[in-house]
């Protein structure tokens, strides 16, 4: 349980930055909207994935963390490419 918590934790925080990056890209450069679109495309699938988290079994459960640890490290990065554009 205290994993699920931690996932939610991070997504929770990464939600938090993509509405930040949000509003700074309603001001930002055309590359940085570039960037955007690409890390939102991840972004809308993490979402899926989390929300499907929560209706899984234990065991398939266990086998999607994984997928989304690297995910949300991907949009993690994909974050940091966006707002050095900003």
């Amino acid at each position: 349980m205290a994993d699920n918590n931690n996932l939610q934790e991070t997504f929770d925080k990464l939600k938090q930055k993509r509405d930040e990056l949000k509003v700074k890209l309603n001001l930002g450069k055309m590359e940085a909207r570039d960037a955007w679109e690409d890390v939102e495309k991840n972004f809308q699938e993490l979402e899926t994935k989390m929300k499907g988290l929560r209706q899984q079994g234990q065991s398939e459960a266990d086998r999607m963390k994984e997928d989304i640890r690297l995910l949300m490290s991907d949009i993690r990065d994909g974050f940091e490419r966006v707002r050095n554009r900003t």
